[in-house]
């Protein structure tokens, strides 16, 4: 297919670094390209939640025993504070696309090519270009509209990644015989096209699809075959409000 006018492969490189450890099985996405892979594997068993200097000076001021006592109020109270309500993440959505970009080679232009080429498009999608309606959503500060929501969440079945990595910025991506190496569209996965999975998007209920599941339907593949690998956003983990953080030093300041 030809390049359609409007469009342009601009991108010629990663934005950020994307380190897969191994030894972990985690993958680590969107790493600023400052930050070494030893400095950013120490991410990886940080707290699912971030806080001020002055918080940590106290944590670690802590015995053992009060480190996991408070890790675990930390926790609680960040799954009860927990917004629910977040459909879309820009800042996450710029990672992926970056991760793509690296991991497939895949541009915005050379992904609405490939969405384009398929001809299921729905006639509201046909009102903008799907690259203008990729590229809107590495630009929009609010929520984006239902059916780019929508759209965002079939780009990122097709990948084979989670949508709770644009949520949450924490997710899992799936792939082949218990290794990371991207997924090779081949035989075994010649049924996985976009066509199809657009399809059980719109056939499900709420537009709500488990990837792994459909990555086992359209294929044939049994769960034996595939690797679920956790894969995370780095610097996305949400912060401690001064407000809670003042409480936890205070509580931790008691138990000295």
């Amino acid at each position: 297919m030809g390049k359609k006018r409007g469009y342009t492969r601009v991108k010629t490189e990663p934005a950020y670094n994307h380190y897969w450890f191994e030894e972990e099985r985690v993958c680590l996405i969107g790493v600023n390209k400052d930050i070494s892979e030893d400095a950013a594997r120490l991410y990886i068993d940080a707290p699912i939640i971030s806080a001020s200097n002055k918080f940590w000076k106290e944590f670690f001021k802590l015995s053992q025993t009060n480190r996991q006592i408070i890790q675990k109020a930390m926790d609680k109270w960040h799954q009860k504070t927990q917004k629910k309500t977040i459909l879309f993440n820009n800042y996450n959505w710029n990672v992926f696309t970056d991760f793509l970009f690296s991991r497939y080679d895949l541009s915005l232009y050379d992904i609405a090519r490939e969405i384009e080429g398929t001809g299921t498009i729905s006639k509201n999608r046909r009102k903008k270009s799907t690259y203008d309606n990729l590229n809107n959503l590495l630009k929009i500060k609010t929520q984006p509209r239902k059916e780019n929501i929508i759209l965002a969440k079939e780009i990122c079945a097709y990948y084979l990644v989670t949508y709770d990595l644009i949520t949450t910025g924490q997710g899992y991506i799936y792939s082949l015989d218990k290794k990371y190496d991207p997924m090779d569209f081949n035989e075994q996965l010649s049924n996985y096209t976009f066509e199809n999975v657009q399809k059980e998007f719109n056939e499900s209920d709420g537009n709500e699809v488990d990837t792994k599941r459909l990555l086992l339907k359209l294929t044939g593949l049994k769960e034996e075959d595939i690797s679920c690998i956790p894969i995370q956003i780095f610097g996305s983990k949400p912060m401690l409000d001064q407000k809670t953080e003042q409480v936890f030093i205070t509580i931790m300041n008691e138990m000295k």
